[in-house]
């Protein structure tokens, strides 16, 4: 479609400070993929948002991005542009707001791309690439990448919208209250999905209930007549959910599931799972390459927003075979030393017991090694947390326990309750620390070819012991 500054102003509306600004600029306006909030990949002929923070301000940026090329930008008050450059810009009154504003205009200019937001504590990225799997098989398809979740991030993947897109799939992370009802009314999703409501920074929340109410906004903000994919397993989200209006697909363990999972068996010798999905009186058997026992209930959401656009379920179960997993989430390699799971990417406490429960068989098929880091944002859970994981991980009888930062020592007392011996049990303070070890000792552990598995928050960087793994394998 054509994109004209009457779109944007249209869109902007009570954000420009001078309604007339942008009829001073050239009639070509930018198309919404040209707009960029990052001066240091900015391209020629792109438009800057600067957007401002407690620790930063964009605008300090704007004669780099000029001299880069950039066609023109945004920005809020006179004093942080240069006099001579303020014609190659729009003065508004929030650049955040106004970009956020771009963005949703944009997708609402989109009338035939089916929307899918996801959000939860546990498993929002893996379920989105289960079906982002699905729909690619059906149409061109967008999904979140990397962690923009966010308030910036959402816009950004709004803005890589095509309008030859089918379908786009969406992750919305709740980083304070409100913050899922903000991103659904950028987004203005066509199905949403809560798929569960755990500990995940229940220290910014302060209690479960406080983020569970912000996760279900995500039902609570649906356009009338969208549809809900709700968790019947969890009959609080259930019971919140059903109070809309607006139609409802089900998923769960539970009999009355409209989309039911059936039980789990794990293959330890191919490291798959294989498991039934049923609906509507028929079965569809899938197999997937992991042994995490999550991804089963992933698959039945992903079954069910598949439903939810439109899809025959025979093409949902096929595209759903083989599925082979997200990097930093549960996946799987195997070398001639080992069996590596970088499960790296993110953990708190649900997904922390749920990596390790899914580990709990595999004690008599092989030695375990396991290297386990914080889990951040627990508020006055965290020492408590940290204990209870560790005796989990105690638990299983890994033959040895590496344990990193600062609640390496809460790990551990909680260990050491269970059978697991002290000299099995190793704490460094940083990353750092450990990758010393490991360099020196090459493959520090005393037993032949173990299931290593590496689970900790993204900011302990956990990835670089896979990385370094890999490279010594």
């Amino acid at each position: 479609m054509d994109i004209t500054w009457k779109l944007y102003e249209t869109w902007l509306g009570n954000q420009l400070v001078d309604p007339h600004s942008i009829q001073k600029l050239s009639s070509q306006a930018p198309h919404p993929s040209l707009w960029s909030t990052d001066s240091r990949t900015l391209e020629p002929g792109q438009w800057f948002v600067p957007l401002k923070g407690p620790h930063f301000d964009g605008h300090q940026y704007i004669d780099d991005i000029i001299a880069k090329g950039a066609s023109g930008f945004l920005y809020q008050e006179e004093g942080q542009v240069d006099a001579k450059l303020r014609i190659l810009g729009i003065q508004v009154k929030n650049t955040l707001i106004c970009y956020q504003k771009i963005a949703s205009g944009w997708r609402r200019s989109l009338p035939d791309l089916r929307l899918v937001a996801i959000t939860g504590s546990n498993g929002k990225t893996t379920t989105k690439e289960i079906l982002a799997k699905i729909l690619r098989d059906h149409g061109s398809t967008l999904a979140t990448e990397s962690n923009y979740n966010n308030e910036i991030g959402v816009p950004k993947t709004l803005l890589s919208l095509k309008p030859e897109h089918r379908y786009a799939v969406l992750e919305f992370g709740a980083r304070f209250p409100g913050n899922i009802r903000e991103l659904v009314e950028i987004g203005a999703p066509d199905i949403t999905c809560l798929l569960n409501a755990g500990m995940a920074h229940i220290g910014v929340f302060g209690s479960v209930e406080k983020l569970r109410d912000t996760k279900l906004e995500i039902f609570r903000h649906l356009r009338d007549g969208g549809t809900q994919v709700v968790p019947y397993d969890d009959p609080l989200i259930l019971r919140e959910a059903l109070k809309s209006s607006n139609p409802s697909i089900t998923f769960g363990t539970h009999p009355q599931s409209k989309v039911r999972l059936g039980p789990i068996a794990v293959d330890f010798q191919s490291l798959k799972i294989k498991f039934d999905i049923y609906y509507q009186n028929q079965t569809y058997p899938i197999t997937m390459n992991s042994i995490h026992n999550i991804m089963g209930i992933n698959s039945a959401a992903a079954f069910a927003m598949g439903l939810a656009c439109g899809l025959p379920p025979a093409n949902i179960a096929t595209s759903l075979q083989n599925f082979s997993g997200v990097k930093g989430r549960f996946q799987i390699s195997t070398y001639s030393e080992f069996v590596l799971i970088d499960d790296s990417y993110n953990a708190n406490p649900n997904s922390m017991a749920a990596g390790l429960e899914s580990l709990k068989n595999l004690g008599s098929q092989r030695p375990l090694v396991l290297f386990l880091g914080d889990m951040l944002e627990l508020g006055e859970l965290a020492i408590s947390e940290h204990k209870r994981i560790g005796q989990l991980a105690g638990l299983l009888g890994p033959s040895q326990l590496h344990l990193i930062g600062s609640h390496a020592i809460d790990f551990k007392q909680g260990a050491l309750e269970s059978p697991i011996k002290a000299n099995q049990v190793f704490c460094y303070d940083r990353v750092e620390d450990l990758l010393g070890t490991i360099q020196s000792a090459k493959l520090p552990w005393n037993c032949t070819q173990p299931l290593i598995y590496v689970k900790a928050s993204r900011g302990i960087r956990l990835d670089r012991i896979v990385e370094l793994l890999q490279k010594l394998k």
